[in-house]
């Protein structure tokens, strides 16, 4: 467990939380992107939180992976992947923002924030400079709230998954200095 603030903590995943995971993000990830999918993003999260690639992901020991507790309940998850280099800063050491996704339910509630800054705190740390992640060219909530926590776009890119819509692929690279909190 790692504790964010007293009423927001991380705990990782384990392999047998994969049955919570894939029901928690059929019940997350539609909240927000489920128009982005010919099918509401069902393949997407059968695909990505299905056994084989959580499996898979679980292995990557450059990979933080948490659901997101707050007041006792899971709300989220958040997965970080460290040493992941920014095309577009590439000698600048880093940690991605790979994943996070939390509940409509408890959002406006910090929690979002308070994951952001011990995510830039905790890269810091580890000695690398910046965080970076990828959202959405069309989530215009999760941009700017990406840049009011100090992100910046630095580049432009396309997901290519067959049940996205063609005109909803877009999506930005955004990053932030990785800065310790005295």
């Amino acid at each position: 467990m790692i504790k964010i603030t007293p009423h927001l903590v991380l705990n990782e995943i384990d392999i047998q939380d994969q049955p919570n995971l894939l029901r928690l993000m059929h019940q997350v990830y539609p909240q927000t992107y489920a128009h982005l999918w010919q099918d509401q993003g069902t393949n997407y999260i059968n695909t990505v939180y299905g056994l084989e690639n959580f499996q898979q992901e679980l292995q990557d020991p450059n990979s933080l992976y948490c659901f997101v507790v707050y007041d006792e309940t899971i709300v989220g998850i958040l997965r970080l992947l460290d040493n992941a280099s920014l095309v577009d800063l590439p000698n600048e050491p880093a940690t991605k923002l790979h994943r996070i996704y939390i509940d409509n339910n408890v959002k406006g509630k910090g929690i979002g924030k308070a994951l952001i800054d011990w995510t830039t705190q905790r890269a810091a740390k580890q000695g690398h400079t910046i965080v970076w992640l990828e959202a959405m060219d069309t989530q215009e909530a999760a941009i700017g709230f990406y840049e009011k926590q100090g992100f910046s776009i630095s580049g432009k890119d396309r997901l290519e998954l067959d049940l996205l819509y063609p005109h909803l692929r877009g999506m930005y690279r955004m990053w932030k200095h990785a800065i310790k909190m005295i």
